[in-house]
């Protein structure tokens, strides 16, 4: 599901490990 990406995405971003966008 995309909503599952979006919230990963968002912890990721909090991370840092999200690079990709």
């Amino acid at each position: 599901n995309l909503r599952a990406i979006d919230l990963i995405r968002n912890v990721y971003r909090e991370n840092g490990i999200w690079g990709l966008h």
